[in-house]
Formats: structure tokens, C-alpha cells, sequence
């Protein structure tokens, strides 16, 4: 079974670490980070600051405006969700998102919406979502039907 790839947008003045944790612990309970050592920046340039600690590199990101990374956990034993992704943008915006089953799709886009307080909803499956909030807001207004 095909997993959806559901992210909700976290406008910047809502990009704060409180909203990691509170989509952490409701979402991802029981789940592992997919990388064990966090290098920023990642890939290139001289390194910045590294970490074995996903929560110290997230709270590093966060400090700044402008740096932006990627983070993935799994939980293969989970019925409902299998994935998690937070992505921190260079733009001040954040996605947050989870890999659910087809048959909780929708369940889990109102649950985002309802705890996150955002309409900014998009399931990309197979690629990852547009890296700012503008490309993101014309992706949802394409895809609303009204």
C-alpha cells in the first residue's frame, strides 16, 4: 500500500520550537530519526555547527532566518503514519509532514489543519514540496477546487 505524503505549512511567526515538539509528540510518538549525525550546513561550505542531537540542530536552524534543513523519521511498525518530515526554509517558512496510509489521507489533512490552524495543505507524493511559502500558497490555490 502507497503511502501519502501530507505537508502543512507553518507560516514564520509560528516557526518556533514549541511547534516541533507539540507536531513530535502528536504525531510521531514512537518514531526514529532516519540520520544519527547533523552537519549544517549540509553537503557543502565549511561546517557551521554538527550534532549527534536532531533537537540541538533544530533549535541551531531555528536561531536564524535564512538556514534551512531537512529532517526524516520512520516507524515501520506504525498502522497509520511510517513517515515524518520537518522541513525548516530558507524563506522562514516550515513544513511539517507525515507519510500516512491512502485511507487516513484525509483524516490526517483535517487533523493538520485543525492543530496547526493552517488551510496550507499539500500532498506530494514521490517529490518533495515546493522550498518556499509563495510556491507552496500557488500549488494549494491550483489544487482548490472553489
Amino acid at each position: 500500500m502507497n503511502l501519502d505524503d501530507i505537508y502543512i505549512a507553518i507560516e514564520e511567526d509560528l516557526r518556533k520550537y514549541d511547534t516541533v515538539e507539540f507536531f513530535k509528540q502528536n504525531y510521531l510518538k514512537g518514531f526514529t530519526e532516519e540520520s544519527k549525525y547533523y552537519e549544517y550546513p549540509p553537503f557543502f561550505g565549511d561546517t557551521e555547527f554538527e550534532t549527534d542531537n536532531y533537537r540541538e540542530m533544530i533549535s541551531f536552524v531555528l536561531q536564524e532566518k535564512g538556514r534551512s534543513y531537512r529532517f526524516y523519521f520512520e516507524n515501520s511498525d506504525n498502522k497509520e503514519v511510517q513517515k515524518g518530515m520537518i522541513f525548516i526554509n530558507k524563506d522562514g517558512s516550515m513544513y511539517l509532514g507525515v507519510g500516512v496510509f491512502s485511507p487516513f489521507s484525509i483524516e490526517y489533512q483535517k487533523r493538520l489543519k485543525n492543530d496547526f490552524h493552517s488551510s496550507l495543505v499539500v500532498i506530494c507524493n514521490e517529490t518533495s514540496p515546493p522550498d518556499t511559502l509563495n510556491e507552496l500558497k500557488e500549488v494549494v490555490k491550483k489544487n482548490d477546487p472553489n
